[in-house]
């Protein structure tokens, strides 16, 4: 039983190392790969993705994406960037593909969901 936890406990901890290099690389890049976390963490990139689903039901892959888009949607209801510079700014092959990204984890365009988010905030405003 000991060891289990133990194991569980070390997952757990490489997850939450992955999930802070991931998310200061976005920040500071706008990307970032398995290959890189590996060799920052210093672990065989397989292993890793093994260990990362193992503690958190997703691979490294799938929280990196989920992370772009988070990190779209801040930048389309703060900022006045145009589509253009947000999906540079990520990493995306073309606007094509980070809008078709986009639509599917979200559910709208990303045009649609700035003009929803400043009709909110317009509203909020107003009251």
């Amino acid at each position: 039983m000991a060891i289990d936890y133990e194991k569980r406990r070390t997952a757990q901890l490489l997850a939450q190392e992955v999930r802070l290099y991931v998310d200061e690389q976005l920040r500071q890049r706008g990307r970032v790969r398995v290959s890189e976390i590996a060799a920052y963490l210093q672990r065989n990139a397989s292993h890793l993705n093994a260990s990362y689903k193992a503690a958190t039901g997703e691979s490294i892959t799938s929280y990196v994406q989920r992370q772009k888009i988070e990190l779209a949607k801040r930048l389309l209801e703060e900022t006045r960037a145009t589509l253009a510079e947000i999906w540079t700014e990520l990493s995306y092959y073309d606007q094509s593909h980070f809008t078709r990204h986009f639509k599917k984890v979200v559910g709208v365009t990303p045009q649609q969901y700035r003009r929803k988010s400043r009709a909110m905030t317009e509203a909020l405003q107003a009251n």
